[in-house]
């Protein structure tokens, strides 16, 4: 009985320290705020439904799969049922609270959108919310293997999408160092051009500097213009390999 429980503790450590990971993310002033440019007001939202699945969905988790592990005949029992219940219950308000199409957190606050956008979003959240439920309903209806892999397959969902958005924010984050980096260069080069022609003569210098400065500008604007559509282009196919990669999972078992 001992080994199962802490087999059950250890990967609801692994799961804790995820979410503390994307916790810290979230403090005020933190890495989110500061350098992934997250505004303090949508983070602190964020940080309230991580703390929801702190103290509830974690519980639950243990729970979980401590009853599958000391009940593998029956898998879990009543006592998975009510716990698993529990996590799903937890996922839900979470994705509700994310992804909801009027006032999800995903989505910035914007009150002139068309109404194509809030149809997505509609057909998104529905989507996603008839997910949980189906495994909750699966699971009181006696079909708790496959209610427990697509609930496991829901779960590494969610932890994929905070990954892809780490990664989208980090990608960013780069973009906007290089661009700040070229401008620094971009000055550097223009200032030592109007250094040249005032050596040489001071009468022709207003003319020849502008012409020095546009011979050595770069068009950033359009270099991070370009560079925004590369990163959301990648950021959309590793989203989708990484979903397809998660879910195929179910038909190899």
């Amino acid at each position: 009985m001992s080994v199962e429980l802490a087999n059950a503790g250890i990967y609801t450590a692994i799961s804790l320290i995820s979410v503390q990971f994307l916790k810290v993310l979230c403090i005020e002033k933190g890495v989110s705020e500061v350098h992934f440019e997250r505004k303090a007001n949508a983070l602190s939202k964020y940080a309230k439904q991580l703390n929801l699945f702190i103290f509830l969905g974690i519980p639950c988790y243990f729970i979980t799969l401590s009853a599958i592990k000391l009940f593998p005949a029956t898998l879990g029992g009543p006592l998975m049922i009510l716990g698993y219940s529990g996590l799903i219950f937890t996922l839900v308000r979470i994705i509700y609270s994310i992804l909801h199409p009027h006032k999800g957190l995903l989505y910035p606050e914007q009150t002139t959108n068309p109404e194509s956008i809030f149809q997505t979003r509609k057909i998104i959240f529905f989507l996603t919310m008839c997910l949980p439920v189906a495994i909750v309903i699966m699971s009181l209806a006696g079909y708790t293997y496959t209610a427990g892999i697509f609930g496991e397959r829901l779960y590494f969902s969610i932890l994929l999408a905070a990954l892809i958005w780490i990664f989208h924010s980090l990608l960013s984050r780069w973009l906007l160092i290089t661009s700040k980096r070229l401008t620094y260069d971009n000055l550097v080069i223009a200032r030592k051009a109007k250094w040249d022609r005032l050596k040489a003569t001071v009468n022709e210098v207003p003319e020849l500097v502008h012409e020095e400065i546009l011979e050595h500008e770069v068009d950033l604007k359009t270099l991070d213009d370009d560079s925004h559509k590369l990163i959301n282009a990648a950021t959309l196919v590793l989203a989708v390999v990484g979903f397809v990669g998660v879910w195929a999972r179910y038909y190899r078992h």
